[in-house]
């Protein structure tokens, strides 16, 4: 037991290799740090299987994260048939779930109402649900069983799972923490990223609409100076109008455009 708890310390400074923004990897990183969780616990308890799932601690969503101790064609049915969205107040069972809020471990036999009724295809017979709690935040939640067989837990067996679980909240809010850095690194180079491209934007609109302003600037200023010289340059006059009003179409359609 003691080498088990040591394993589950050690596996809690598990980091990822390098550094990554998109996140990608450290919902991978934890999750084999919560499935070493889950199978350390089997090996403590001697248990059958063992279910681990996150709480968002804003949303309340249930996120599964670790499964050990089924086949693996169960396994797979089980990471299918778990559902997506849902929340911890949708329990059918809110008192359950205020105990659970309570940091309060429960006992639950799956032969008894309104159990009984629900659908069991792993054969469980007593369900053990531990909460696993940050301060007075509960950020998870462990289940363990024994199968089929009947099992009376005993002082030392609820001790050492609400130690476990605790060990495991550790996991899945470092878990969080990375996820919220890793989302602020990739906000912050996003945004970079952005006030770059805006400055390019804006430089290269300004140089565009700088153009047409230069031309009807000197053609506005040949026909004034002509203006006061002579009234034989009409036509030359004209001209210079023309393109002016060229000009202003362009630097008019710029305008829209921007």
């Amino acid at each position: 037991t003691l080498d088990a708890l040591l394993a589950m310390a050690e596996a809690l400074v598990l980091t990822p290799e390098k550094e990554v923004i998109t996140g990608e990897l450290l919902p991978k990183t934890a999750s084999r740090v919560a499935q070493r969780i889950a199978e350390l616990t089997c090996r403590v308890l001697g248990c059958q299987r063992v279910g681990i799932s996150a709480i968002e601690p804003e949303t309340e969503i249930m996120r599964p994260v670790a499964v050990f101790g089924l086949p693996p064609e169960q396994e797979q049915q089980w990471w299918a048939e778990q559902p997506e969205g849902v929340k911890l107040s949708d329990s059918s069972t809110p008192e359950l779930v205020e105990r659970l809020r309570s940091n309060e471990i429960l006992i639950i036999d799956m032969t008894q109402p309104p159990f009984n009724e629900a659908p069991n295809p792993y054969n469980i017979h007593i369900m053990l649900t531990a909460p696993m709690c940050i301060s007075d935040q509960l950020v998870g939640i462990m289940t363990l069983d024994y199968g089929g067989d009947a099992h009376d837990y005993t002082k030392n067996e609820l001790a050492l799972t609400k130690a476990v679980a605790k060990l495991g909240a550790l996991v899945i809010e470092r878990e969080r923490l990375l996820r919220e850095r890793a989302e602020a690194r990739a906000n912050e180079l996003a945004l970079r990223e952005a006030n770059r491209r805006m400055d390019e934007f804006l430089g290269m609109t300004s140089h565009e609409l700088k153009t047409p302003l230069t031309s009807i600037k000197g053609n506005t200023q040949l026909t004034v100076r002509q203006l006061r010289n002579s009234l034989q340059s009409i036509q030359n006059m004209q001209s210079m109008m023309e393109s002016t009003e060229r000009q202003i179409r362009l630097l008019d359609r710029l305008v829209d455009d921007l």
